[in-house]
């Protein structure tokens, strides 16, 4: 039997869909009101699927252009959510367990195929740098368009689920968290992909170039990574984070034992960077998030003053 859907976005019945000839990698989606979209336009709306056999209409976020018209895909995906014969049901202890020991140390560390990589090194070495950079730059596209249309909600959510993980790697066992971090940075490292600068960072770069002062951005000295490092001088730039390097101005005078977990790790790790710079003779200036954030860039004067 022939699996029918009813796909609409928005509200709006799709009718048609169409290889765009102009660009080859995008289908051109024809609508019942007249709009047509291509497939870059179309993740970011509501989603509504009717299935074969069922008179109801089910929502679901679309990341995936290939399975907007995968008739088979929807149908199978509805029945599998709704007409689940385990659905609020739960496994019992046992069974947890087992399957938990199963998967355990699968894909931890080197097993995990992406330890140390990122997409687009992967893309490099399958497709070739032109490749690679084109499907980066849609890859980025994409995910811009993405945020620009995420709601408050879900930008939330999002963030939430993010903390609660590094939260939970970090308290199931603190020493291992952090050994892993620092073997993912060594591999990345040393296969030449390099830490992606953020707009504080990019800010604190601007201001250097501005006083035609050179830097090198995320060097690694012995074990450790820092933001900057100055050319022709033996002095590293950090540029720390408000609230997960607990900035003293925001937190003020509270307690270190009533902060988190993670965040009382991070000042330590700060602290043995400290430590280590001063032991090998570089001199570390640190600007807080929010001293860049309203133009105030005294912590890096004496860069100018020499």
């Amino acid at each position: 039997m022939d699996l029918i859907n009813e796909i609409k976005r928005n509200g709006v019945l799709l009718i048609k869909v169409e290889r765009n000839e102009e660009n080859k990698r995008e289908n051109l989606y024809y609508f019942k009101d007249g709009s047509i979209i291509t497939a870059m336009e179309f993740f970011p709306g509501k989603l509504e699927i009717k299935c074969h056999g069922l008179n109801e209409w089910f929502e679901r976020k679309c990341f995936q252009k290939c399975w907007l018209y995968n008739k088979k895909y929807y149908s199978n995906k509805y029945h599998a959510i709704y007409n689940n014969s385990f659905k609020g049901k739960h496994h019992s202890e046992k069974t947890r367990k087992k399957i938990s020991d199963k998967a355990k140390g699968r894909y931890v560390g080197e097993k995990n195929p992406m330890y140390g990589r990122s997409v687009y090194s992967v893309w490099l070495e399958k497709f070739g740098k032109e490749k690679a950079d084109e499907l980066e730059k849609i890859r980025i596209s994409k995910q811009k368009l993405f945020y620009e249309n995420e709601t408050e909600d879900q930008k939330r959510i999002r963030k939430l689920i993010s903390s609660r993980g590094q939260k939970r790697a970090f308290k199931n066992n603190p020493e291992y968290y952090r050994k892993i971090k620092r073997d993912a940075g060594r591999v990345s490292f040393k296969s030449g992909s390099k830490f992606q600068i953020n707009k504080f960072e990019q800010k604190v770069l601007n201001w250097l170039l501005s006083h035609n002062l050179k830097a090198e951005f995320s060097p690694i000295i012995g074990k450790y990574q820092y933001d900057f490092i100055i050319h022709g001088k033996r002095i590293l730039i950090e540029c720390q984070g408000d609230y997960w390097h607990c900035n003293p101005k925001i937190y003020g005078n509270k307690k270190f034992s009533e902060l988190r977990d993670i965040i009382r790790s991070k000042i330590f790790s700060d602290l043995r960077k400290k430590i280590y710079a001063k032991e090998k003779n570089f001199k570390l200036l640190i600007i807080w998030e929010k001293d860049a954030n309203n133009n105030d860039f005294s912590s890096l004067g004496e860069l100018i003053e020499n």
